[in-house]
């Protein structure tokens, strides 16, 4: 789900064949690629000269955050609009959703905590913003004044290392959390990622107990609206902050568990898809999810009316708009029992 493994060949060859697909769940013991040997020599590949507006844009680090550069990150999401619609790059969703030229970005230079591995180049080009895009910004300021119309957005972004949570992508969150308290900006929450991120430097203590993510976001509940959206895989740590939201919305395709398929596997509970784990078909039964959209689009547009309607004004052709699973009860939570008396609970009377 989220780790990356290289497999690197001991002698050279052809690839014949390639017997996996994305999404294909690899299993013990089973072929992943054929190689014929042969002799095969490698081609210099020749380098060309940057001109000296992209050398100091290299530089500011703003190359690959700002104005992104085609990459196999932009290619995979592509694939994926291609193959599932509905996806999109995190810029495409703060464009439709907030007012023109009101997003203020927040941290947009740093990257991952990952210099023992990788040097800045690589660290600029493939993990942008940490995989966080965050800022202040203005939504449906044509009918709200502007202390009303005052927001914050926070994105994940899945394609830098499957929107995990790293460790500057906390502090970021951090801060943002810390001045929607402040000034009491509601919340909007793109909240696909993978949870937990594996693989930062080995330089402080493994578990972020310097960061107050979730504890600071919870604070938030009953002070500001918060509007959390989803649109394929959220696990652990992001379905964490998804589900303290007042309002989720989630197209049919996104899957919400707390533990994932590498989770579940690394439990000896079995082998699932991420598909398998959590889909929506489930929580809405479940009374998980506020809207059900069927594109992404459209989500935004949802998520557009639901800010409207948060602050008393008109949703979607001038009414509010319906929430179907408020007028469904939900199923009474059943009573919370010590763990003394479970025993007592199961067994015979007088036999423990």
């Amino acid at each position: 789900m989220k780790l990356e493994h290289v497999i690197a060949a001991d002698r050279d060859g052809i690839v014949r064949e390639v017997t996996m697909a994305v999404g294909d769940v690899v299993r013990e013991g089973y072929p992943l690629v054929f190689v014929q040997e042969a002799e095969v020599g490698r081609r210099a590949r020749p380098r060309a000269a940057a001109s000296t507006s992209t050398r100091s844009a290299r530089t500011c680090g703003r190359r690959w955050t700002v104005t992104p550069t085609p990459s196999t990150r932009t290619a995979r999401r592509s694939w994926r609009s291609a193959t599932r619609a509905g996806y999109r790059m995190p810029r495409e969703n703060i464009a439709q959703l907030v007012d023109p030229g009101s997003f203020k970005e927040y941290w947009p230079l740093i990257v991952a905590r990952q210099h023992q591995r990788h040097d800045i180049e690589t660290l600029r080009r493939e993990t942008p913003a940490d995989g966080l895009l965050a800022g202040t910004c203005s939504i449906n300021g044509d009918l709200f004044p502007d202390d009303r119309s005052r927001a914050m957005v926070v994105h994940y972004d899945y394609t830098v290392l499957a929107g995990t949570q790293g460790g500057r992508n906390h502090y970021k969150q951090d801060r943002m959390f810390d001045l929607a308290h402040r000034f009491r900006l509601p919340v909007v929450l793109f909240g696909e990622g993978g949870g937990g991120r594996p693989g930062d430097d080995n330089n402080g203590p493994r578990v972020a107990f310097d960061t107050d993510t979730f504890t600071s976001f919870s604070r938030l509940s009953g002070l500001v609206p918060l509007i959390s959206i989803v649109n394929g895989r959220t696990f652990a740590g992001n379905t964490a902050l998804v589900a303290a939201c007042d309002v989720i919305i989630a197209t049919e395709g996104s899957t919400l568990a707390m533990g994932g398929p590498a989770m579940i596997e690394g439990g000896g509970l079995g082998i699932y898809t991420p598909e398998e784990v959590g889909p929506m078909s489930f929580r809405w039964r479940m009374a998980w999810s506020t809207f059900s959209c069927r594109t992404k689009p459209r989500r935004c547009r949802s998520r557009s009316s639901t800010c409207r309607t948060s602050r008393g004004g008109p949703g979607v052709g001038g009414a509010r708009p319906a929430c179907p699973s408020a007028h469904r009860p939900r199923e009474p939570a059943a009573p919370v029992r010590h763990a003394r008396n479970r025993p007592h609970d199961r067994g015979q009377r007088g036999s423990v």
